[in-house]
């Protein structure tokens, strides 16, 4: 009898340990179920609090894939240590200290672009996109934001008619999953005030695009796939892997093209902003607009070999050529005078070569005078 009863016993202590070791591995089951990976895509898995996160403001589309694991790193701003994770197209802080929704903050990497110039080389832009904030007005059909000064739209209509862009409605379609929020304060909750106007340029992936950035993103229009609609880029990649506009375009150009490090201009202009690339047969053609400049205030520079240039289109019996010495180099300088907009203008071309390029660059005298012109060629005659 006694020998059953210690039978029974066990087997009722067995079952009550099983039962326990049962209720102590649901929640271990439930932590490997809550974390998300994507084999064949990235070695990272996103987990906890982040990938609730994740999940509920936009997920793959928003934020992209994650490039690191959750770890401990230092605040930029205040030094303070925080959980922190870094996805495709932004980063991930945990704040336990705050309430939800804000205890998981976004970066602001569109803003740490433009303070340390390591994003897309404009290319060509609207107006706006050179213009100091005093000068910049809202548009009609355009979300105006006084806090930047700058508009947000869905339609531009540069070099011909008019077409949708979409910017504005997909600020409008997304934003922070908060209900205490308005759906202005959502969508700048996630993606923050525009801090540009729209300008062109390759991005990071050597894609053409139309682009407006904001304080945590970075909207893009691809030319190439417009059925994929407003496309967000892919901010938190490139601050893993810092790399400047100006490499960007020049990653793309064939090496046998010369192509010069942007350099700073004489009297009023400063250092560049806004450079207009254009590939030739045998070289590139590119303009350098600037900073509070009007629209046809800008300085063209040609490289390459074996092409027509602006020094071989002076009319005939209109310019005049004289031999010119850069930075070392035997060149030319050619000079004429054409009417634009009423008004008489002297055009400037230094023609030089080095190294089995021929090196053209050219102004306007309602850009810069003579003087200031042959300084710059100089200058780039001795960056080869």
């Amino acid at each position: 009898m006694k020998v059953r009863e210690n039978t029974m016993r066990w087997r009722l202590a067995l079952a009550l340990g099983a039962l326990l070791l049962g209720l102590l591995a649901g929640p271990r089951q439930g932590m490997a179920a809550s974390q998300l990976c994507f084999p064949g895509k990235t070695q990272f898995c996103i987990a906890g609090r982040f990938l609730e996160y994740w999940q509920q403001n936009g997920g793959l589309e928003v934020f992209g894939y994650p490039l690191s694991a959750a770890q401990e790193q230092p605040n930029a701003d205040t030094g303070q240590r925080y959980l922190t994770q870094q996805f495709e197209r932004n980063r991930f802080e945990l704040h336990p200290e705050n309430e939800r929704p804000y205890d998981v903050l976004l970066g602001r990497l569109g803003a740490d672009q433009l303070r340390l110039g390591t994003g897309p080389a404009p290319t060509f832009s609207d107006m706006e996109f050179a213009l100091p904030p005093e000068q910049r007005q809202p548009k009609d059909g355009c979300l105006w934001f006084p806090e930047t000064r700058y508009n947000l739209c869905d339609y531009i209509g540069w070099n011909g008619p008019e077409f949708k862009l979409g910017f504005l409605s997909y600020w409008r379609a997304h934003g922070l999953r908060e209900g205490r929020m308005d759906a202005y304060q959502r969508s700048l909750a996630l993606l923050g005030y525009p801090i540009s106007g729209l300008f062109e340029a390759y991005n990071s992936s050597g894609d053409y695009v139309l682009i407006q950035i904001f304080e945590r993103a970075r909207m893009e229009y691809h030319f190439a796939k417009p059925e994929h609609g407003v496309l967000l880029g892919r901010l938190g990649a490139e601050a893993l892997n810092p790399v400047t506009g100006w490499q960007i375009v020049r990653n793309l150009l064939p090496a046998s093209v010369a192509v010069y490090t942007p350099v700073s201009m004489p009297g009023r202009y400063g250092r560049p902003s806004l450079f207009h690339f254009e590939p030739m047969a045998q070289g590139l053609s590119y303009t350098m607009l600037y900073q509070g400049a009007s629209e046809t205030d800008h300085v063209g520079l040609i490289l390459g070999q074996g092409f027509q240039g602006w020094d071989e289109l002076i009319p005939p019996g209109e310019g005049q050529t004289e031999p010119l010495r850069i930075a070392g180099v035997e060149g030319s300088l050619s000079t004429w005078s054409r009417i634009y907009e009423e008004t008489p203008v002297d055009v400037y071309v230094a023609r030089w070569q080095s190294g089995g390029q021929t090196y053209r660059l050219a102004a306007e005298s309602n850009v810069m005078t003579r003087a200031e012109f042959l300084g710059l060629a100089g200058g780039l005659a001795a960056l080869r």
